[in-house]
């Protein structure tokens, strides 16, 4: 669902709803890789990358 395919006057909340029904579709990552991904940006300030 990438946002450059969401027409430009959606309003935020529906731009909210239309993630909520994405998401109750599938879960777009396991519980593994969302830990692993929030590891990863937890680092990234310790690690001089920004």
């Amino acid at each position: 669902m990438p946002c450059y395919h969401l027409p430009h006057a959606m309003t935020v909340q529906q731009r909210a709803e239309r993630v909520h029904r994405h998401l109750a579709q599938a879960t777009p990552q396991t519980p593994q890789q969302v830990k692993n991904i929030l590891s990863h940006i937890y680092r990234l300030p310790k690690s001089g990358w920004s």
